[in-house]
């Protein structure tokens, strides 16, 4: 884990939320994995994902499959996973063991995130901490970001309960819930799921 934040950079981190990249998708689209595409620049976009996560929260990790060699701290996705919402999962078991709020989620594959946009979505997380926060495209006719977004520890229950009625959809979910909407540019939100994307 990163070295906890010196006292001039203090005011730039999130203390209480575990920062996670999650990169356990297969990348079937693209054809290739998706963490080590590069941005113009010639960063990876797992780097990038990592970085940017370090300029939020003290303590940064992955959440994807256990096989995956990094060099990175990793949770690993169960044996069996339902997708992204099993990685949810793993990851606030862990925050609850490490005494983490909750967890800053982000894809591997939005490149076009910004710190700032990450501070957005934790700044109101702070005001109102028993909530899922989640970053919303008003460009996207508001679709919700489930996978841009902070999950409260709290939220666990949640999640097991739907993984227990078969119930995997996390845009489904956040439907029903009273979560708080941060709107971010759609560029910011843009997936990079296949090479025409590229």
């Amino acid at each position: 884990m990163p070295d906890p934040a010196t006292a001039d950079d203090d005011f730039l981190r999130h203390h209480s939320l575990l920062g996670v990249v999650l990169c356990g998708g297969r990348s079937t689209r693209m054809g290739t994995d998706k963490a080590g595409l590069k941005t113009d620049d010639g960063i990876a976009f797992l780097d990038l994902a990592y970085q940017r996560l370090q300029q939020v929260c003290d303590h940064v990790c992955l959440s994807a499959s256990a096989d995956r060699q990094t060099e990175y701290p990793l949770i690993a996705d169960p044996a069996v996973t339902h997708g992204p919402i099993s990685g949810l999962i793993a990851t606030l078991r862990y925050c609850r063991r490490g005494g983490f709020d909750g967890c800053l989620v982000t894809p591997v594959d939005t490149p076009r995130l910004s710190v700032d946009d990450l501070r957005r979505l934790t700044d109101q997380f702070d005001a109102l901490r028993s909530r899922i926060t989640c970053a919303v495209s008003p460009d996207d006719g508001e679709r919700l970001q489930p996978l841009i977004a902070v999950y409260p520890t709290r939220a666990l229950p949640l999640l097991e309960r739907c993984v227990a009625d078969q119930k995997y959809g996390l845009q489904r979910l956040l439907m029903t819930q009273p979560i708080i909407r941060v709107p971010l540019s759609a560029a910011a939100c843009h997936n990079v799921n296949e090479p025409s994307d590229l």
